[in-house]
């Protein structure tokens, strides 16, 4: 990732860059054959890439959430947040996630975002990837259940 300059070397333009970075690696190629490649590796199926425009379009939309919501708690620039440790990020996260659900997000929507962060994050650090337990994945997507007329 190329350094930013002026106010684009905010925290929200470099998750935002990161994102863009991850859907040009993943455009044009198969979204099955990663699947695949990852089931012989490890029996999972992932993708560290992004394959379509609209989970780029929905991941850069999260991205820019979380960068803003660092940038009121203190974490500014690309640096700053660099220098964080990974009981740091947990935390920040876990606020996040309970700012969020004070909104009245939805299950689907929290879903959404876990995972869009836990594909930003592992870009930028492979080891917080680590922070995406399946108990930290249930209490941050604690969210409304869908209603008789939600979509989903």
């Amino acid at each position: 990732m190329a350094s930013m300059r002026g106010r684009h070397n905010r925290v929200k333009y470099f998750f935002i860059e990161t994102v863009k970075g991850l859907f040009e690696q993943g455009y044009g190629k198969s979204k099955y054959e990663a699947f695949q490649r990852s089931f012989n590796e490890d029996r999972t199926r992932r993708s560290n890439v992004i394959h379509s425009f609209s989970t780029l379009v929905s991941y850069e939309t999260t991205a820019a959430k979380f960068g803003d919501f660092l940038s009121e708690m203190g974490v500014k620039t690309e640096r700053d947040f660099k220098k964080l440790s990974s009981d740091q990020v947990r935390e920040y996260l876990d606020k996040y996630f309970e700012k969020q659900q004070q909104e009245g997000l939805a299950k689907k929507t929290l879903q959404r975002q876990i995972a869009a962060i836990n594909k930003l994050l592992g870009a930028i650090d492979p080891n917080l990837k680590e922070l995406f337990t399946p108990e930290n994945r249930m209490r941050w997507r604690n969210g409304l259940e869908p209603g008789d007329n939600d979509r989903y």
